[in-house]
């Protein structure tokens, strides 16, 4: 590690070892979902470890030192995966992946002016909802849309609604 005056840069700027499991967590999450109900008791089983560390008496708390690091790390990375779950799309019950089928109808509304690419016209949108034989769910979710060429998409606009 790099010394600056004989101090360690994890001296220097101690959030950098709270940041470190917090960051592991979220990339773990990311790459390797885990269930929220292993993310949940996982977080409260090191919560209480802690809590509980904190209250043995002095003596035994310092033959086992790194202890109450490892506990506060691991709380900060349940902390990183629970903040990556919550924060997916693909985990609410209202997003369009969970509920579209193969024959139903996306109701999108243009978010952002449509742009002109080389073959054809790109847009973002916001799925408003799922249309199954008839009947409307409400539903959340983005989508990135390209149009073939055509006079008539010039005319979609910001908040042009259309069924997919």
């Amino acid at each position: 590690m790099a010394l600056i005056n004989n101090v360690p840069i994890w001296k220097r700027a101690p959030f950098i070892r709270l940041l470190l499991p917090l960051i592991t967590g979220i990339l773990l999450q990311w790459y390797l979902p885990i269930p929220l109900i292993v993310i949940v008791s996982s977080g409260l089983s090191f919560s209480l470890a802690y809590f509980l560390f904190n209250h043995l008496p002095l003596s035994l708390r310092f033959k086992i030192p790194g202890f109450q690091g490892l506990l506060l790390n691991m709380i900060l990375l349940t902390g990183g995966l629970f903040i990556t779950w919550q924060n997916d799309i693909r985990n609410y019950k209202n997003w369009f992946g969970n509920i579209y089928q193969k024959e139903d109808y996306l109701l999108v509304r243009i978010n952002e002016p449509v742009t002109e690419k080389a073959r054809s016209y790109k847009a973002e949108g916001d799925v408003e909802a799922v249309i199954h034989e008839g009947t409307a769910a409400s539903s959340k979710g983005k989508l990135l849309l390209y149009f073939a060429k055509d006079p008539l998409i010039k005319q979609l606009s910001y908040g042009s609604r259309i069924l997919l």
